[in-house]
């Protein structure tokens, strides 16, 4: 997109090639300020961090907020990442069938989980989470839901804010929002939101934050006018969705072996 090459072409002339540091020391600036309250305001949360990467996002927030004593659920198909997250917390962890709330009911009647970890849409077959099922779950155990939103941002939702905007599902329903920027903002680095008490945890305690250099600041000058395009040109994901109804019905006439989940 011609203003997103723009906005990245200024943003370099304005702060040179790299960062040169870990965000809390001097590899922060205004721009990626003002990306994260931006972000957060689009997705209707308090607060928001800048991570380099989702896999980086992953993990750090995962060992942030779980230890050796927590009980973690989480989805059989979940990313890599989400599990590497989990296998470095050392969390004693459980994985329920696919996007079967039976059977997370069922391992939630025998122990309570401290986190319950999904994806919103599972980017392998396609299927879109019963997110809001969940959030009752997790609300019943007193768990923490986290949702990693990589392939719903951009594209759920009227506005494209992704699987909070789709189902109508708040902060309080989804207290922990992981959301990449290098699907549908076509960028780098990943977004953390939530509320601001928990966000400032994670800032403080993920170490794939705090120990690492930041992101050239140009890439957040790139992903604000990526984050304005998402908001104001509705026809891609009008165009998105016809594709993909494209896509389903001409593999259906040439008895492709498709896994087809409603959107």
């Amino acid at each position: 997109h011609l203003e997103i090459a723009k906005a990245f072409t200024k943003g370099v002339e304005s702060f040179g090639f790299g960062s040169c540091s870990s965000v809390l020391v001097s590899g922060y600036s205004s721009i990626q300020q003002k990306l994260e309250e931006e972000f957060a305001e689009f997705v209707g949360r308090e607060r928001a961090i800048f991570f380099n990467s989702g896999y980086m996002a992953n993990l750090g927030v995962i060992t942030a907020l779980a230890n050796r004593k927590s009980v973690i659920f989480s989805d059989r198909h979940c990313h890599a990442s989400l599990l590497d997250g989990i296998l470095l917390s050392k969390a004693k962890h459980s994985r329920y069938q696919h996007q079967n709330m039976e059977h997370l009911e069922y391992l939630t009647s025998r122990a309570r989980p401290d986190i319950i970890i999904t994806e919103s849409i599972f980017s392998m077959e396609g299927g879109v989470t019963q997110v809001a099922d969940i959030a009752k779950i997790a609300k019943k155990n007193k768990s923490l839901l986290l949702v990693d939103d990589a392939h719903g941002i951009g594209v759920l939702g009227e506005n494209g804010g992704g699987i909070c905007e789709e189902l109508s599902l708040s902060q309080d329903d989804i207290p922990c929002l992981i959301t990449a920027c290098s699907k549908a903002l076509g960028g780098f680095g990943a977004m953390v939101s939530g509320k601001a008490e928990l966000i400032e945890m994670i800032l403080q305690f993920a170490k794939s934050y705090r120990c690492t250099t930041s992101l050239p600041q140009a890439i957040c000058q790139g992903l604000l006018a990526s984050l304005k395009v998402i908001r104001t040109e509705n026809w891609r994901r009008a165009k998105l969705n016809e594709n993909i109804k494209f896509f389903i019905e001409e593999s259906l006439k040439r008895r492709l072996d498709l896994v087809v989940k409603d959107m």
